[in-house]
């Protein structure tokens, strides 16, 4: 009795209430649920929620306010943990999107790096990330006027983990086959051994070759871990053939098969499409896969164009079979054409 908030509270809630009961008074308007902080001379702070309104006699006189407080400081203790958490899940997925940012345009800048035209062979390439970032490798090590060197690769996996092992792999196997210009075999087989215990538990399936001039023609030495196939367009027949090299191992797998290379001799407007699985496997909404069949097709069909206009046309073959459906994997196409 005879006390007021001054005597319970700090001057900082106290000052407050008072001006909010007097405004009461002079306004005849109550405050209904307010929330109120308030501060007490032992530092602690709590949270309620007020409600205050006037008492009116029969004659209408004010006499007095009547105050009803609900104690909620555990509720506003919970939410600002929530606010600070949702604070630093933000601010860690900004920092998550420019770690993502950054890796695409490291990507994008190695990765397929510039298409090759030379005086005996033309390419062109498709690359097509699910993501912002990819799991294919397309590289060329080396070109010259009688030699150009090309890989393909599939790193098993998704998103930031398998941009690194691109990255990875295109050195390791640039390097590799720089250093082996004239045996693939020895090429793939460094390639092997410094990737395997980098990769694992996953695998990468790859496919490389290199095409040299010579007199006589143009040859084709070819060889693959785990990517078995691709087709050859050619010229003399008008006739794509699937040529399909024997079973070898991914990168990252190891079941004792060793190391081979093939050789193919080539003609003069002979094309060669090297393709990764996601290009095959690509699901329209009805479920059903784009088909090496099609694809083989669709490059049959567009012999007589330019090269880089059969890419852009299977690009766009893919993205119309999709439709609608869901991307389950990156899209990369190598087409190379002999002059």
């Amino acid at each position: 009795r005879g006390k007021t908030d001054f005597d319970f509270f700090t001057e900082e809630h106290a000052r407050q209430a008072f001006e909010d009961e007097q405004n009461i008074f002079k306004t005849g308007k109550p405050l209904i649920n307010i929330r109120e902080k308030e501060t007490w001379p032992d530092g602690s702070v709590s949270w309620v929620t007020s409600t205050k309104i006037p008492l009116h006699l029969a004659s209408g006189k004010l006499v007095g306010l009547l105050g009803i407080s609900r104690d909620i400081t555990n509720e506003v203790v919970a939410l600002e943990k929530l606010e600070r958490s949702e604070t630093r899940l933000r601010e860690r997925d900004r920092l998550m999107q420019m770690d993502l940012d950054n890796a695409r345009r490291v990507q994008e800048a190695l990765i397929p790096g510039e298409e090759i035209e030379t005086s005996f062979i033309r390419t062109s390439v498709v690359y097509d990330s699910m993501d912002a970032v990819g799991g294919d490798v397309i590289s060329f090590p080396f070109s010259s006027a009688e030699r150009v060197a090309f890989v393909l690769g599939d790193v098993c996996g998704h998103g930031v983990s398998a941009s690194l092992y691109t990255l990875l792999f295109k050195h390791i196997a640039d390097t590799a086959i720089r250093h082996h210009m004239n045996n693939l075999v020895e090429a793939f087989a460094e390639i092997d051994e410094e990737t395997t215990e980098l990769v694992r538990p996953h695998y990468i399936t790859s496919v490389g070759g290199i095409i040299e001039q010579r007199e006589g023609g143009a040859f084709l030495r070819i060889a693959h871990a785990g990517h078995p196939s691709f087709l050859h367009y050619r010229k003399s027949s008008a006739e794509v053939e699937s040529v399909s090299l024997a079973p070898q191992d991914a990168f990252g797998l190891d079941t004792g098969r060793g190391r081979r290379s093939d050789e193919i001799e080539l003609a003069s407007g002979d094309r060669l499409l090297f393709y990764t699985d996601g290009v095959i496997e690509a699901i329209s909404p009805a479920m059903e896969e784009f088909s090496l069949e099609r694809l083989r097709d669709a490059l049959s069909q567009m012999a007589a164009q330019p090269v880089e206009a059969v890419t852009a046309a299977l690009r766009k073959a893919i993205t119309e079979h999709q439709s609608k459906a869901p991307r389950t994997d990156d899209i990369s196409l190598i087409l190379i054409e002999v002059c």
